[in-house]
This record gives C-alpha cells, sequence and structure tokens, in this order.
C-alpha cells in the first residue's frame, strides 16, 4: 500500500512538473508572442512616423521651391523696373543738360555753381574734420595700448629688482655668517694614495 501511495505521489509530482512545464513554456510563448506583436506595432508606428515625416519634408521642399521661383520672379520684374526707371531718369536729365547748355548763359550757370560750391566746401570741411577726428582716436588708443605695454613692463621690472634684492640680501647674510676656525674645508676628495678620482 505504503509502495502505491509513493508511486502514485512520484506520478502525481511528474505530472505537476510536466503541468509547470508546459504552462511555463506556454507563458513564455505568450510573452514571446506578445513581444514580437509589440515590435512590429513599434516598427510600423516608426514606418507610418518616416512616411509622415518624408511627405512633410517633400511638401515643404516643394512649397520652399515655389516660393523661391515666386522671388526670382518678383525679383526678375523689380530689377527690370527699376532699370527702366533709372534709363527715365537718365534719360530726361541728360535732357535737361542739353536744354541747360542751350538756354542758359554762362552767367547763371556760374551763380548755380557758387551756389553749389558753399555746400560743398561745408561738407568737404566736415569730411576733413570726421578724418581728423578719426586720427586723433587712432592715436589715443595706440598710446593707451603703450601705456599699458609700458606698465606691465614695468612691473615685470620690479618683480624682477625685488627677486634680485632678496637674493642679495640672502647673500650678504651667508657672507656674515662665520665659520669656526678649526673646520678644515678640504680642496678635494680624499682618496686613498691622493689620486683623483
Amino acid at each position: 500500500m505504503k509502495a502505491m501511495e509513493g508511486q502514485l505521489k512520484w506520478a502525481m509530482k511528474r505530472d505537476e512538473e510536466k503541468q509547470m512545464k508546459y504552462e511555463k513554456g506556454k507563458d513564455v510563448a505568450e510573452v514571446m508572442k506578445w513581444r514580437q506583436d509589440q515590435a512590429k506595432e513599434i516598427t510600423e508606428c516608426a514606418d507610418e512616423r518616416g512616411k509622415g515625416k518624408k511627405e512633410a519634408y517633400l511638401g515643404d521642399s516643394r512649397n520652399f521651391q515655389e516660393f523661391k521661383r515666386e522671388a526670382k520672379g518678383a525679383d526678375f520684374k523689380r530689377n527690370a523696373q527699376r532699370i527702366k526707371d533709372e534709363y527715365a531718369e537718365k534719360k530726361e536729365i541728360s535732357e535737361w543738360a542739353m536744354d541747360l547748355k542751350r538756354t542758359l548763359p554762362l552767367e547763371e550757370r556760374k551763380c548755380i555753381v557758387d551756389a553749389n560750391l558753399e555746400r560743398y566746401t561745408l561738407v568737404q570741411l566736415y569730411n576733413i574734420e570726421e578724418s581728423q577726428r578719426e586720427k586723433l582716436e587712432t592715436t589715443s588708443t595706440r598710446n593707451e595700448n603703450e601705456e599699458l605695454g609700458l606698465g606691465l613692463m614695468m612691473l615685470e621690472a620690479r618683480k624682477e629688482r625685488d627677486a634680485a634684492l632678496q637674493s642679495l640680501e640672502f647673500f650678504r647674510a651667508q657672507q656674515r655668517l662665520t665659520m669656526p676656525t678649526e673646520t678644515q674645508i678640504p680642496t678635494r676628495p680624499f682618496v686613498p694614495n691622493n689620486r683623483p678620482l
């Protein structure tokens, strides 16, 4: 009876272990399938995002190219209009100058030149004063830089002087020290038979 009971227990234990292994394998398979599904979903989501980004980039690029095309067209039109306006203005000025040469006598033109001469003189004086001011500023800046350089050199010289004075004081203090008269200072190291090393 005990033997049958033991066999029954062992059989039940084996069945339990088989059942646990089966359930464990089933759980592992479910987890693996879940992970694969998650990875697949993530990949699909990334692909969708990539497609969306690519479409947005292409749309932006298309809009930018259209904007550039329109801007170039507008620039071309503006330049063409500016050239026409300049041409018309120069033509008008040259026609006025020709009429002026034909109609105005020399005295009237001389009066106009004299009236404008004062204005040009003022502009020239202003330009001269401005250039002199700039020269004065550059000179003062250069002088300040030189003074700073000299100050640094002076500071270094003071440091060197202080170091030299300190060295001199140390040397004088060493000279003042007296050596006992019994002390002999060998002129060279002692070697048997008085041969140099």
